[in-house]
């Protein structure tokens, strides 16, 4: 009688070959020079793939890769493999890195953003102590945001023209209206 797993299946216990593992499948069996592996020959292909990932998760299981002069040859084999890649990759020239960076400005260019406030210095409810208040507010602008479709009158003559735009830092003075 088989053994039944009650509950829901483990997640590390599951095998997944995903498309790219399919591929490389079908390129290893290409590379024996064989021609594009038939749906049939696939099939047994991928079964004989989750058949040795079961035998080698049973043998990591049963520590069967402990005190193996073979495994241990085959892993220091392939850290020699790794030391060599590594070797070869060389430094990136600052002259590679610009003409990187010219061909993909516009995945680093910022959106145009424009800061404004109002602020209400009306004389109409201040009277002769509206240049006094006036003083103490900052010239400089708060941070800016970009700006976003918005049904604000305000706003309107942005959706049609592009503003003119001022240096960072530098403002405009405040100006006295009559509210009408």
């Amino acid at each position: 009688m088989r053994n039944r797993q009650v509950g829901p299946p483990d997640p590390h216990r599951r095998i997944e070959l995903t498309a790219d593992d399919l591929q490389q499948i079908g390129i290893a069996w290409e590379a024996q020079g064989r021609a594009t592996p038939s749906a049939l020959e696939m099939r047994a292909l991928i079964e004989a793939r989750v058949r040795e990932e079961i035998l080698y998760r049973e043998a990591l299981a049963l520590g069967l890769d402990q005190n193996d002069a073979i495994v241990r040859r085959r892993l220091a084999q392939k850290m020699e493999s790794l030391f060599e890649d590594v070797a070869q990759l060389r430094e990136t020239t600052t002259d590679e890195l610009r003409m990187w960076f010219a061909a993909n400005r516009e995945r680093f260019t910022l959106p145009a953003r424009i800061t404004f406030r109002h602020l209400d210095f009306s004389p109409d409810r201040r009277g002769d102590r509206t240049r006094e208040v006036q003083e103490p507010w900052p010239r400089s602008p708060l941070p800016a945001t970009p700006l976003r479709r918005s049904r604000a009158p305000i706003l309107s003559c942005f959706r049609t023209r592009t503003p003119t735009v001022r240096p960072k830092g530098r403002t405009s003075a405040p100006r006295l209206q009559r509210r009408g």
